[in-house]
């Protein structure tokens, strides 16, 4: 059922939205934000019916469906979450960020763009937030299963949070909490496929290449890990044979687990 898969997306403040680095825990205090430009948010539910039945692959045809997209496969997200804590939050929302939307969660100095590039968990209000053109990109060019797979890792973001990491104070600090966040993409996917929602002949193989893609060089800019770094990291929960494979990201904070055995 699923397509081909692209770990990019990023917490608020990493280099790729052009922040400073962000903590992995911040008891920051959401500011009045500046007037939004553009169509508004649209806040996605959780339990909508999907408009479609069937294989989502190639079921949408432009970006402006990547809402109702979204809706058909986000009900995955609390069903993983459920079997992965025994108590947990979900994010306050996951919004929809229309095409020619922008605004702000914070402020200039410490807060969370919010375009239709967007792919990103934001501290300041818990909130998942998906761009209508990254959300379409993905889709188009990586398969049904790059968005979904994406939010997982911004809701392994939301789970640091909730565990209150240490913040990270350089970009270089936030490789790990990256790397545990694409760990948590793979044990996302190893539920997924457990629940039959995975075509191995169609996922997997091109998640190599996908991975790669998305690594970062190393450098002191660098917030994310290499090509190999993420790859390994998705692999760690994703071919495990733990009954819970998000136990298997507490290798990146071993001194503050991600996770309870």
């Amino acid at each position: 059922m699923l397509g081909g898969l692209l770990i990019a997306g990023c917490s608020d403040g990493s280099t790729q939205s052009g922040e400073d680095p962000v903590p992995a825990h911040t008891s920051a205090t959401v500011s009045e934000p500046a007037a939004p430009v553009g169509p508004p948010l649209v806040r996605l539910s959780l339990t909508a019916e999907c408009v479609t039945t069937g294989d989502l692959e190639g079921a949408f045809s432009s970006s402006s469906q990547m809402g109702d997209y979204l809706e058909c496969i986000l009900h995955l997200l609390p069903e993983w979450t459920k079997r992965a804590y025994k108590q947990m939050p979900m994010p306050e929302g996951f919004q929809f960020v229309p095409a020619g939307h922008s605004s702000r969660v914070g402020t200039k100095e410490a807060g969370c763009s919010i375009t239709d590039g967007a792919l990103l968990y934001c501290t300041l209000d818990r909130q998942v937030y998906f761009g209508e053109l990254s959300v379409w990109e993905l889709y188009s060019k990586n398969g049904d299963a790059a968005p979904v797979t994406v939010a997982a890792h911004e809701l392994t973001h939301h789970f640091q949070l909730m565990v209150e990491m240490p913040a990270s104070q350089t970009y270089n600090e936030q490789i790990k909490y990256e790397n545990q966040s694409d760990c948590g993409a793979g044990a996302f996917m190893k539920f997924a496929d457990g629940m039959g929602y995975v075509d191995r002949d169609d996922d997997i193989k091109d998640l190599a290449d996908a991975l790669n893609a998305a690594g970062e060089e190393e450098g002191p800019d660098q917030s994310h890990g290499t090509s190999v770094e993420r790859l390994t990291a998705f692999d760690r929960a994703y071919l495990s044979s733990s009954t819970n494979p998000l136990i298997e990201c507490n290798f990146y904070t071993p001194g503050h687990k991600l996770i309870n055995a």
